[in-house]
């Protein structure tokens, strides 16, 4: 599932998860999941992970700030650490 939204804005929505999967969240920084899935590979957004490995500056840019609640860093090298440039929180239920 794709969440969006403008500066400062609220985005919400749900979703069926299927049993079994594994959610992993990613930032696209100053691009779109479009350029990132394009065949123009001129274009390619700066991707970032929770796995440092996946990430091309090796830092962490994914933090667990709570209870189903995480923030992102969406600049190189950390930035300024503060993890606050976009914060997501899931709640997340059984299907009845």
């Amino acid at each position: 599932m794709k969440f969006a939204a403008n500066n400062q804005g609220i985005q919400t929505g749900s979703a069926i998860i299927a049993p079994g999967s594994i959610l992993a969240p990613m930032i696209i920084v100053n691009g779109s999941l479009g350029e990132l899935t394009d065949s123009n590979p001129n274009n390619n957004p700066t991707v970032y992970f929770p796995f440092l490995g996946s990430n091309s500056d090796r830092v962490d840019h994914i933090r667990l700030l709570g209870n189903n609640t995480w923030g992102f860093e969406d600049l190189a090298g950390g930035g300024d650490g503060d993890f606050n440039d976009v914060i997501v929180k899931m709640n997340l239920s059984l299907a009845k």
